[in-house]
């Protein structure tokens, strides 16, 4: 059985913004109906690139389910922009290995800024992970 914990929390600052101490996750267990289950592994999801390199994204669409999903776009020139993500569920966006950040159909963020430093000229790698989608 697969449990995803989802952190909402954040660090505000100082000395433990990036000490192990943060992970987030199930500590001692599980209790489902009467009984308490122990023993889960963590694998944390950290979208850095050798993680996101692992990923088959070929997968389709499930929106019921947590789901990756990749796509490129060229650009002639790069700009400040942002992604729309009104039409999103829940989730994340990632573009060129950098972490736009979270959005969620029930708001407030309906939209993530992208900054041009992010943008490259040619081709550029969007990808997706959604925790709740909106069938």
């Amino acid at each position: 059985e697969t449990v995803l914990v989802e952190n909402l929390g954040r660090v505000n600052y100082g000395a433990k913004l990036n000490s192990p101490s943060q992970s987030k996750g199930i500590r001692n267990g599980v209790m489902q109906d009467i009984h308490f289950h122990l023993g889960y592994r963590h694998y944390p999801l950290t979208f850095e690139q050798a993680q996101l390199d692992k990923i088959d994204y070929s997968a389709g669409k499930d929106p019921s389910q947590p789901s990756f999903y990749q796509f490129e776009f060229d650009l002639a020139e790069e700009a400040d922009t942002y992604i729309d993500c009104s039409l999103y569920g829940k989730g994340v966006v990632i573009i060129n290995g950098f972490n736009l950040g979270r959005y969620w159909s029930h708001g407030p963020v309906l939209s993530l800024y992208c900054p041009k430093d992010v943008l490259k000229k040619g081709r550029n790698e969007v990808i997706i992970f959604e925790t709740e989608g909106i069938s």
